[in-house]
């Protein structure tokens, strides 16, 4: 007597979705070392060295034993984290140009008061030198004294102007940077 199978089609659907789709759900990992030492990971067995087959490990991510709800809520999880992360060091740049930017600021302001102080001390000498011309340079002597004093006035003042102008410049820049932002 011989049996058939009532549902010979079905089972053959049956079975062949099987084998199409269990190599999808349990896909796996081989760890093994290259000829340099190099962790390597693959899903082919053929690639890891025969050497190595007999001690190969399977490797299963922590995934694999997800649902795919939990997989889901995973992925969201650290798309979060990401964004939070990105977040936080977009803050940080910003308060750490924000503190530069203090820095800055507080070196023009050190800078313009030393100049203040500075043109306020050329401008007692320069009355000073007014005054000494004025009361008239009688003698040799006088006369080259004033004029080693004027030269070296000039020359601080030339210094002066130097320092102005950069001040100028750095105080420009700090303007444009700040309205580039």
């Amino acid at each position: 007597m011989r049996r058939t199978f009532k549902y010979p089609l079905f089972a053959l659907i049956v079975l062949l979705i099987w084998v199409c789709f269990s190599s999808l759900i349990y896909a796996e990992f081989y760890r093994y070392k290259d000829e340099n030492g190099v962790l390597r990971f693959t899903d082919n067995l053929a690639e890891v060295p025969e050497d190595q087959q007999p001690e190969v490990k399977n490797y299963k991510e922590p995934d694999d034993f997800l649902t795919p709800e939990q997989r889901a809520e995973r992925a969201r999880k650290e798309s979060e984290e990401i964004q939070e992360a990105v977040k936080k060091e977009v803050k940080k740049k910003k308060e750490a140009r924000k503190a530069e930017r203090r820095s800055m600021l507080d070196g023009l302001k050190k800078e313009k008061a030393a100049l203040d102080t500075e043109i306020a001390e050329l401008e007692k000498e320069e009355q000073a030198l007014t005054q000494q011309r004025e009361k008239g340079l009688i003698t040799n002597e006088a006369i080259n004294a004033y004029n080693e004093r004027m030269k070296k006035f000039k020359k601080r003042v030339a210094a002066y102007n130097k320092r102005q102008k950069a001040y100028n410049e750095n105080l420009k820049a700090f303007n444009a940077a700040k309205t580039k932002k």
